[in-house]
């Protein structure tokens, strides 16, 4: 899981990403609904960019993606159930797997926020170089988006 999620500051994630933030640009003050999977990994990543971009404290945007764990922990635990049933195994290592692979951990982002600075020397360094952004397109996002 850290080695996604710093994959998710390498060129090809980072180019998906520029053209999703580009959308948003385009937002003509729409909502706008993004999503993967889990909904933590591909779309938590590009909620941090977001957060980022709109001056959100890194304290409070992995306060924010960790809650993902509290709005899913039923699901989890469905999901976990359903997993070993198929599986045919009642093992606490698939507990244990299971929720590194469904759940939000605050090591993952780390790990994301490590290679992006690796990269790019920061996330502002991401958001610059690597998205593509002038700081008149981070005000209009700010406008957009900010109440």
């Amino acid at each position: 899981m850290i080695r996604m999620y710093r994959a998710f500051a390498g060129d090809y994630a980072v180019k998906g990403y520029a053209e999703f933030v580009r959308l948003l640009l385009q937002g003509n003050k729409k909502a706008m609904l993004w999503h993967c999977t889990a909904g933590k990994d591909r779309a938590g990543t590009a909620a941090v960019i977001i957060e980022e971009i709109l001056g959100i404290p890194r304290e409070v945007i992995i306060a924010d993606y960790l809650t993902t764990n509290e709005h899913l922990k039923g699901e989890l635990i469905r999901l976990t159930a359903f997993v070993k049933q198929q599986a045919g195994t009642d093992s606490p290592l698939a507990d244990e797997s299971l929720r590194y692979l469904f759940g939000a951990d605050e090591d993952f982002i780390k790990a994301y926020y490590e290679a992006a600075a690796d990269k790019y020397g920061s996330m502002d360094g991401l958001i610059r170089e690597g998205l593509g952004l002038s700081d008149r397109d981070r005000e209009e996002l700010k406008e957009m988006y900010l109440l």
